[in-house]
């Protein structure tokens, strides 16, 4: 389960852990945005490093190869000027916002 929080926070529950995702836009350069990522771990289990070496790895990887590539693709379609509006919100609430 993701939530997101405004301004650019997400936490994900992923498989007995929780990460925290808080992302920045850059302070000099628009086009660029900084995340840092945080794994909140059981306490009780916080010794098992083994296991959340190999979490933290798979985060790793997958992360920036499917969450921040489909960010990308969709910024540049926006910048392309082929999105003419974005829709936000739940299914139930979506509200659409010109670009």
């Amino acid at each position: 389960m993701a939530i997101v929080l405004v301004p650019g926070t997400v936490i994900q529950w992923q498989a007995g852990h929780v990460e925290l995702f808080p992302l920045r836009p850059d302070p000099v350069d628009p086009t660029r945005t900084s995340c840092w990522l945080t794994m909140l771990v059981p306490a009780e289990q916080a010794h098992d490093t083994d296991l959340w070496d190999g979490n933290w790895q798979r985060v790793c990887e997958t992360i920036p190869a499917e969450d921040f590539a489909a960010a990308e693709e969709i910024q540049h379609n926006i910048n392309a000027g082929v999105v003419s509006s974005l829709q936000r919100g739940s299914p139930t609430s979506r509200r659409s916002s010109s670009i």
